[in-house]
């Protein structure tokens, strides 16, 4: 099997963000403009490797990528390099040669302040390490035993120690990254490239529309004996080195510059986590599927996002809204892009802004707006808080009343008062400040249509038992007409079927219930599909979550036990999300992270699992810190590949304490594949009672809940936290107590791929 970790080029810099925390950088611009400057690589072809898959979007990338810099952020259009395609003139083409020239221009031209955006599509994959390279070498610490690379055009075939010539491998890039930030450049780089090898490929026969960037080692030379016998020198490493004497996290490592950074900064945008696959599709939703159209879903998604700004935005803002952009056009589906460096950085700007949370609200053209719209998370329905100009918006007794959002564009939103925790609608003189603007934060957001997108087939048995289903399940259930609109595909299948399409073992006829990624059309496509898997010794994943009976009453009874699950687990995930990427999510000073032990005994340090893949039966340990002022209550939940809901005992942490979650402190990661998580939720303890989120736990698929499970309540939930949450369960089935949590928590997600 392909190596566990195989998280190309971007997974490295992340190592390179762990290892090199980015400075402070200065608040106010230099005094003289810097200069501005851009390294555009868009590998479509690839003349000398005819096995790899040629791209379209790349193209389209660059072309607007460049548009938008010169038109919109002030770059002269003869500092904007486009390295892009297979044209006539050899130095314009996206070769080794021309991208290693185009990063040292960079470093030679760049000043400090200078603002540098690189954006490099195009396929990346893993290749082994050479005989001999130590795969626990500090200066290239690969435990895994392969290298990251990103392939320009011109690569060529692995030579005869399984290395591609051409390539360019991750620590190339890590370096010129450190060059640059120490000439005190500000450095925005997209990877709209793939992060892994070891999923299912993407291909025609699978979904004409969208292509997959990723390549395959086999496919251009790199030897089966080869990726076994790296992986193998990697265990025999790891098995003789002593275990206090590792490197840890230092997929790169190179020498801290003398002097400092010199006030540069980095900021990396990913396409997806490493365990998902970056895909390129015709853009925007609908567009005809002629190369034109094609685009990077992240590119895209940031394109958009940029273009239709109307005030400066932060990183961080940008990554909320490409996040939206990417959940709007793909439902519940991958892949999930994320980002990383001096998020609160004005996007190609100077300014830093750490709290971007409040919102001036003024009277203008007639009507109540708010000064920040979609980009700031601002969405029709959401309901904001009022408070007096200079209050502290924090204190719940300076609320002045409310507003709800009746419409929003990305920079701006019209609001109007409305009723709200009990509080009676406001007069709009009331809510305007005296001695400046008011502000407003988000006490409460709409977030949307939020039942399971599900695609049935026109069959009989299907058909009937979804319009028998429970009228509570029905509500939160849309069927849509087409495989790559829905989030989940109920699908019927003979036991020679489900096997051979879905690695699935059946006895009778059954219906499935799969995810539609990837899958394909015919059960002859599915086998092709698995045959070129087998060959390059990787295993098919799992499509299908569960195996109903192919009669209608037993798949009603399954439905209305399984789709609340569905709707239930997906959703928690969304609420997280949307709530964590708010301020009010920087958690309270208090850090998470999640780690591998040795057995259920291990104390210790642990390894991180920041490559995001776990294996079957790793123990994992869940460690927290509270740097933050204040004391507060911490609450997990687990959520697993087969849609289960584990709530933890809820945990107070001092300011200045670390802590574990207990009982259950550890957990080893379950046979079945899927992406799984935790949720944690941070409220400091000026709220005295202990929160209570055990109305979400939920038993998997297939399996009822216990019976001593919440009891029901239709009254609303007080706080606005637990409206959001109330909007994620299943009205009908089980509802947040009255009395949950009196404020909107800090929130820390992190999730991983779990294999078998």
């Amino acid at each position: 099997m392909f190596p566990a970790r195989a998280a190309v080029v971007p997974l490295v810099v992340a190592a390179w963000f762990a290892a090199n925390a980015p400075s402070q950088p200065p608040a106010t611009p230099p005094t003289a403009d810097p200069p501005r400057f851009a390294l555009l690589v868009g590998c479509t072809v690839y003349p000398n490797q005819p096995a790899l898959r040629e791209l379209k979007g790349p193209l389209n990338d660059a072309k607007q990528w460049g548009d938008l810099l010169t038109t919109g952020f002030g770059f002269p259009a003869g500092n904007v390099t486009r390295l892009v395609g297979w044209p006539a003139d050899p130095a314009a083409r996206p070769t080794e040669a021309n991208i290693r020239k185009g990063f040292e221009d960079l470093i030679a031209r760049a000043k400090p302040g200078s603002q540098v955006v690189i954006c490099m599509s195009g396929h990346g994959m893993q290749v082994p390490l050479p005989p001999g390279a130590d795969p626990l070498d500090p200066k290239n610490y690969e435990p895994d035993g392969f290298d990251e690379v990103f392939l320009p055009a011109d690569v060529r075939a692995a030579d005869k120690d399984g290395q591609i010539p051409g390539a360019i491998v991750d620590d190339q890039i890590g370096v010129w990254l450190d060059r640059l930030e120490e000439k005190g450049a500000h450095v925005f780089i997209v990877f709209d490239s793939c992060h892994s090898g070891t999923m299912t490929r993407s291909g025609p026969a699978e979904n004409p529309r969208e292509v997959a960037r990723v390549a395959d080692p086999l496919a251009i030379g790199i030897t089966r004996e080869q990726i076994d016998d790296a992986a193998r020198r990697a265990q025999e490493a790891a098995a003789r080195a002593p275990k206090g004497d590792r490197p840890r996290e230092r997929a790169l490592a190179r020498p801290q510059p003398a002097g400092g950074k010199a006030g540069g900064s980095v900021v990396a945008f990913y396409a997806a986590q490493p365990f998902e696959e970056a895909l390129e599709l015709p853009l925007p939703e609908g567009a005809v599927a002629v190369p034109e159209n094609y685009f990077g879903l992240l590119t895209f998604s940031m394109l958009q996002s940029l273009s239709q700004r109307g005030a400066p935005l932060t990183y961080r803002e940008l990554n909320q809204s490409v996040s939206a952009q990417v959940r709007y056009l793909r439902g519940a589906r991958g892949p999930v892009p994320f980002a990383e460096g001096d998020l609160d950085r004005e996007v190609l700007g100077y300014r830093v802004w750490p709290d971007r949370g409040v919102l001036p609200l003024t009277r203008t053209g007639g009507v109540l707006k708010v000064g920040g719209g979609e980009l700031r998370g601002v969405t029709p329905g959401s309901i904001l808080s009022v408070h007096a100009p200079r209050s502290n918006p924090a204190d719940p007794k300076s609320v002045l009343g409310y507003v709800r959002v009746e419409s929003a564009t990305p920079s701006d939103a019209v609001v109007a008062p409305c009723e709200f925790e009990g509080q009676v609608k406001a007069e709009e003189k009331d809510l305007l400040g005296k001695d400046g603007p008011s502000q407003c934060r988000v006490a409460a957001r709409d977030y949307g249509d939020l039942r399971v997108k599900l695609f049935a087939p026109d069959h009989p048995v299907v058909k009937a038992a979804l319009a028998a289903l429970d009228k509570d399940v029905a509500a939160i259930v849309r069927t849509v007409p087409t495989e790559a609109e829905a989030d989940w595909v109920l699908r019927p299948a003979s036991p020679a079927e489900a096997a051979e399409r879905s690695r699935v073992k059946i006895a009778a006829d059954s219906v499935l219930l799969a995810r539609p990624d990837g899958q394909p059309t015919t059960p002859a496509e599915a086998k092709a599909a698995a045959d070129r898997l087998a060959k390059a010794g990787r295993q098919v994943p799992r499509r299908a979550f569960a195996a109903y009976p192919a009669e209608t009453k037993g798949l009603t009874a399954a439905l209305d036990l399984d789709l609340p699950k569905l709707f239930r687990w997906q959703n928690v995930w969304r609420v997280a999300g949307g709530v964590s990427g708010e301020r009010a999510g920087a958690a309270h000073g208090v850090t998470f992270t999640v780690v591998k032990l040795k057995d259920e005994k291990d104390k210790g340090p642990g390894e991180s699992i920041r490559e995001g893949t776990v294996a079957g039966k790793t123990v994992l340990g869940f460690r927290l810190k509270n740097d933050g002022p204040e004391n507060v209550w911490v609450v997990g939940l687990y959520l697993d590949a087969q849609m289960e809901i584990a709530v933890y005992e809820v945990i107070p942490l001092a300011s200045g304490a670390a802590g574990a979650f207990s009982p259950g402190e550890v957990v080893k990661a379950p046979g079945e594949e899927g992406t799984e998580g935790m949720v944690v939720f941070v409220i400091p303890q000026t709220q005295r009672e202990r929160p209570d989120f055990r109305f979400l736990e939920q038993s998997p698929l297939r399996q009822p809940d216990p019976a001593t499970r919440a009891a029901r309540s239709r009254g609303a939930p007080e706080s606005p936290f637990g409206a959001l949450l109330r909007s994620a369960t299943v009205e009908g089935t089980r509802s947040p107590p009255r009395r949950m949590v009196d404020t909107t928590p800090g929130v820390l997600v992190q999730s991983w791929y779990a294999s078998p």
